[in-house]
Formats: structure tokens, sequence, C-alpha cells
């Protein structure tokens, strides 16, 4: 008896080191996408259920968690929903979060070809349909995510109760001098990092080196196969007639404060907060500063 209980123990202890290298080997050779997983299955943990529904361009997945008034936190461009984790661990109490992947990220269609803002548009509205109970929500938006909650908000006001753009997009940039969002190398990839993150000097090579592996066929590049120039918003933010705040860190090398001061500006009685020390991305770079700043500003 003892004999079999130490033979199985030892199958258990082979069992779990190969896992363990399975993982350990996963993760150097595919770190973008372990990662990402991870986030999926961490706002799993927090209680989020995933849901499906039809769009034009096949399914579109998101997920649900939370009491309290709606939020749709609507991520940026080579991203996906369970990035958002780390709000929803802060928040979940005060606030009923709708997080989807956006069309052509994560888990919804289209999983290749272009992607168009019309589809991204398509797919916002869905979820907003699906989960707002007829009422207004508010729509918090990173990146390319802020943008897309601009344009929802402009064409169907009645459905928006506020807008939280957390560094986010929408005005023309003729002078841009970030890098490429699309590295070919890993000195491009290492100025993307450094760009987006604030804190990005630990980011090891194989991590930046998947980055420029996966940059050709990634959301960023898929969208670039559209024109998207009549989706600016320099001649329409005057028309936001709604509470908007921006929550900004103040070391975002892609769209830097001069940008953020410049949106606010155009959008009537916008509020804009900074996170110091803090890039691109602060609800996973500075997760308890920013929680707290998008409590303040859409209050209970």
């Amino acid at each position: 008896m003892i004999r079999k209980l130490l033979i199985a123990l030892l199958l258990l202890i082979v069992v779990a080191a190969g896992l363990f290298f399975w993982g350990v080997m996963k993760f150097r050779n595919e770190p973008i996408a372990t990662l990402e997983s991870m986030s999926r299955l961490t706002l799993r943990a927090y209680g989020a259920d995933r849901h499906e529904i039809s769009t034009s361009a096949g399914k579109l997945v998101y997920f649900t968690v939370g009491t309290g008034p709606t939020v749709v936190l609507v991520h940026g461009a080579n991203d996906q929903a369970g990035l958002w984790s780390r709000t929803v661990a802060r928040l979940r109490k005060e606030y009923r979060f709708v997080i989807p992947d956006m069309p052509g990220h994560g888990e919804s269609d289209p999983a290749t070809g272009p992607i168009s803002f019309e589809l991204m548009l398509e797919g916002l509205g869905a979820v907003v349909e699906a989960e707002s109970g007829g009422q207004p929500v508010a729509i918090a938006g990173n990146s390319l995510g802020g943008w897309l909650a601009q344009l929802y908000a402009l064409e169907h006001p009645d459905r928006v109760r506020a807008l939280v753009l957390e560094n986010s997009g929408g005005l023309s940039l003729p002078n841009y001098s970030g890098p490429s969002l699309m590295p070919a190398n890993r000195e491009e990839g290492r100025a993307a990092f450094k760009a987006t993150i604030a804190r990005s000097a630990s980011i090891p090579d194989y991590v930046v080196d998947d980055f420029v592996r996966r940059a050709p066929t990634s959301q960023v590049a898929r969208m670039a196969a559209e024109p998207f120039d009549r989706w600016l918003l320099d001649a329409r933010l005057a028309e936001l007639s709604l509470p908007v705040t921006l929550i900004w860190g103040e070391k975002d090398g892609i769209l830097p404060l001069d940008y953020a001061q410049r949106l606010a500006a155009a959008i009537p009685g916008a509020k804009l907060r900074t996170i110091p020390d803090c890039g691109h991305i602060p609800h996973n770079e500075c997760p308890e500063e920013f929680a707290r700043q998008l409590s303040g500003a859409l209050g209970p």
C-alpha cells in the first residue's frame, strides 16, 4: 500500500514538473499570448461571466462582472478584455463592468483580415444594446477605445451618460514623433515599449522579440489596411455635451500630455486628470491610481 502511494506521489511530482517546464517554455516562446491568457483567467477568477453575441463579422466575446452602475470598458488596439482585470479587482463592488473583446481582438471575430472602424463601432453598439437594459451607460476607453467611445457617444448621445478617456486617440497627429507600433526589429520594438510603458526597462528581450514577430499580423497592422482619416474628431468634439473626464499617464510617449491638453480644450467642460510616472495604459501600469481616478470621475 505504501509502495503504491509512493509511486502515485512520484507520478504527481513528475507530471507537475512536466507542466511547470511546459509552462516556462511556452512563456519563453510565446510570452505575450501567455500573458494575455493569464489576464483572462484572472478576469474569470474575479467572477466575470463570458458571453457571445453575433455581429456582421461573426462572434463577439465580452465579459460582465460586478454590481452597481454599468460601465463599459473598451480596450485599445493590440489589446483584449483581460487587461482590465486590475480595474475589476479594485472596483467590482462599486460598478457593473461590461468588457468586450473588440472585433478582431481577443476571441472576437474576424480572426484575420482588415479591421475597420465601422466594424468596431458595430461591436461596441451591440454590446451596449445587449447589456444597458435600455439605460444610458458610462464608457471608459483606453487609446483606440477612447476614440471609439467618443464616436459612439456622438452618434448615440442618448445611450451614454459619461465618458472617461484614458490616454485616448481621436485627434489628428500631423507631427507625430513617437515610435512605430509595427516594429521591424528589436531596437524599434524596445522604443515602442519605452513609449508605451513608463517602467519598461525591466522588459526582457524575448518579450520585445515576440512583439516584433507579431507586428506584421497585429491588430494595428490590420487596422492600417483601412483608411481612417474620416473618423478623426478634430471638427466634432464641440458636439459632445455629456460629462467627459480625461485620465492621462504623464509619461505617455505615444500620445503625450500636450495632446491630452489639446483634446481636453476641444471638449466642452472636459476635465483632465493626470497620473505621474505612468505611460499609455494606466489601468495596467498604475492600477491603484487609475481606479481611484476612475471612481472619482464616475461617482456612484
